[in-house]
This record gives structure tokens, C-alpha cells and sequence, in this order.
């Protein structure tokens, strides 16, 4: 009998509203962010958009209307806040918008508004 192997999770698949998000960012000159990256050490959940600078993790949460949903399922949305709680306590803030949110563009209006309003990383003082 060979020994079991651990198989790497399989590669989260970017999303079409993540590619439409992303298109945003573009259209309006953002740059600075890395797709599904790992932020925070020695933990495996990856980020939808991590900005490094602003340490700022930005979450697409699409589905929110489907019932069978991770980010609505009971286990889904606690899940979501546990990881929340985690980059906070590394210094990073969540922010999260639904796929509505996208398709009307307030999503990345607001993330233009909180860049220019000059937000700090938590913990870097005012």
C-alpha cells in the first residue's frame, strides 16, 4: 500500500463578477492590488483583491441572493466573519460587496472614496 498524499486544494477559479470588479479598478486608474492572494501568514484563505500598501483585503460576495450560497449558508457566513476577525487582528481591513454592488458600480465608488479620503492601514495612527 503507498502512502497517502495530501492533494493542494484545488485553485479557487476567479469569478466573473471579480473579473468585472477587476475591469472597474482598471477603468478607473487603481492599481496596487494582487488577486486571490494569501495575506495573511500560516493561514490558507486567499482574498478576493489584497491591497499590500493599504493593507486592505477587499471581499466579492457573490451568490448573496442564492439559497445554497457560501456566503449565506450559516456555516459560509460565520466562516467569512471568523476570517474577518483574523485580518483584523493582523492589521488588515475587510471590506465586502455583493455582486450587486459590483453591477452598479458603488462598489468600486466607494473604494475610490476610501482611497481618497486617505485611509490608513489599522494601527499606522492618524
Amino acid at each position: 500500500m503507498s502512502p497517502r498524499r495530501n492533494k493542494p486544494p484545488p485553485k479557487k477559479k476567479d469569478s466573473p463578477v471579480e473579473d468585472k470588479f477587476e475591469a472597474q479598478l482598471q477603468e478607473r486608474g487603481i492599481t496596487g492590488y494582487v488577486r486571490q492572494a494569501k495575506f495573511i501568514p500560516k493561514r490558507k484563505f486567499a482574498a478576493d483583491f489584497y491591497f499590500p500598501d493599504l493593507k486592505l483585503c477587499v471581499e466579492i460576495d457573490g451568490g448573496t441572493y442564492l439559497a445554497n450560497s457560501g456566503h449565506t449558508s450559516g456555516a459560509g457566513y460565520e466562516s467569512d466573519r471568523s476570517r474577518d476577525c483574523v485580518a483584523i487582528l493582523n492589521g488588515i481591513l475587510t471590506v465586502r460587496y455583493t455582486t450587486k454592488m459590483v453591477n452598479s458600480q458603488a462598489a468600486v465608488a466607494h473604494l475610490e472614496a476610501l482611497i481618497a479620503a486617505g485611509y490608513l492601514p489599522l494601527g499606522s495612527g492618524s
